[in-house]
């Protein structure tokens, strides 16, 4: 499971910003808040049974946070 939710973090990163972006021109602040929503994420996939359905909706981070 950690594997799966350290590519989640990845994923949601690479969406978020932009891969070549993010390790060209990412600042502190978008670092802070992509990493605060992965990890959020993260937190709301383990607590659910199976891989895809243990993805989160938006709604459910937004909720979350």
């Amino acid at each position: 499971m950690t594997a799966f939710c350290n590519y989640r973090i990845i994923k949601i990163l690479a969406h978020n910003i932009g891969i070549a972006r993010y390790f060209k021109t990412v600042t502190k602040e978008e670092l802070e808040t992509n990493l605060a929503f992965a990890n959020t994420v993260a937190s709301l996939c383990v607590t659910k049974r199976g891989t895809i359905p243990a993805l989160p909706s938006l709604e459910e981070v937004e909720a979350f946070k």
